[in-house]
Parts: structure tokens; sequence; C-alpha cells
């Protein structure tokens, strides 16, 4: 305080970062010189998170089926920007109508489902889907069979992009004569 100020400022720094965080406060204590009295020494800032929620978004992958045994496609799960916190949302394998280019529960790949877990501070994860591998010449399909995989539930921090209806996609191309 210069004399006759009754009132003065601290300037106080703020990082601004991308980050998903709960709102947060810090003090400020301030000391009394001898011969003065501060109405109030101890001051509480608040600071409010201003970014929104990370958008969870399905991928797409593609992997050749292989003649014998499984291969793993790892269908591609993103964050739109960090969280400070866990963010989880759960998926499962869904069968669609019989047609030569979707793919079969069972038959093409092993029916799963799960929980996907970002940690703090992750923005890419992956689903495991176990595809099997047979020597069957299927019928030509310029993308291969579709297998998809339904995403529901993102945690209360999180959204799901509903762009193409919470789905990420697997491809199963045939590798077979």
């Amino acid at each position: 305080f210069q004399p006759g100020e009754t009132i003065a400022t601290i300037d106080i720094t703020l990082l601004d970062d991308n980050i998903d965080e709960p709102d947060e406060s810090f003090t400020v204590t301030i000391d009394t010189p001898d011969g003065l009295t501060i109405a109030t020494p101890v001051v509480t800032v608040d600071l409010t998170d201003d970014e929104p929620p990370p958008t969870i978004t399905p991928g797409l992958y593609a992997v050749f089926e292989g003649d014998v045994g499984s291969v793993t496609v790892e269908v591609p799960v993103t964050l739109s920007h960090p969280s400070a916190t866990a963010v989880t949302v759960d998926w499962n394998t869904v069968d669609a109508p019989a047609n030569p280019t979707i793919a079969i529960g069972g038959v093409d790949y092993e029916i799963a489902a799960g929980t996907v877990t970002f940690l703090p501070g992750e923005t890419e994860r992956t689903v495991p889907i176990q595809v099997f591998g047979d020597l069957l010449d299927e019928p030509p399909t310029f993308y291969g069979e579709w297998g998809l995989v339904s995403f529901t539930n993102p945690s209360p921090n999180a959204v799901l992009n509903l762009g193409f209806y919470g789905l990420g996609i697997f491809i199963i191309l045939d590798d077979d004569p």
C-alpha cells in the first residue's frame, strides 16, 4: 500500500491448459505488518474449469483374417482432449442381420464386451477383437466383412460421439484365393 491507499491488488498468473478437470481453489494468506490490521488476511480463490468434457470417438480398423487360429484387430477409441480424472465407456460386439458384408459373431470373430478406461492424461485406447482365420474364399466385397462394436454408458465426465451411432467398426479382409 502506498500512503493514502486503501485498496491493493495482488497479481496471480494462472496457467491455461486443455485438460478437463474438477474446479479447484487455493488460498492466499496476507502477512500483516506490525501495527496494521487486515480485515480478511486469508482469501480463497475459486477456479472454474473452462474445458468441456472430453468426447469419446470410436474408430475403424482392418485386419487380414489369416488361415488358422485368430488374429487381433485393435479398434481405436480416442478422447478429444485429456481429462484429469479417469474416463470410461462400455463396449460390446454387435451382431447385425445376415449379409455377405457383415461379420458374424462366433463364426468370424469372438463375441466380446468390456470397458475402455482412459487414465488421466490418456487420449488413445483400443478395443481388442479376436478374428478367426479360415480357408474359405468368401464372396468378394470391396471392404471385406464389417464387424460392429457398440459404445455406451460414457462416464459422467465425458460424452460419446454419436457420429456413426456410437459404433466402432472393424473390417475382416479375406486373404484366401
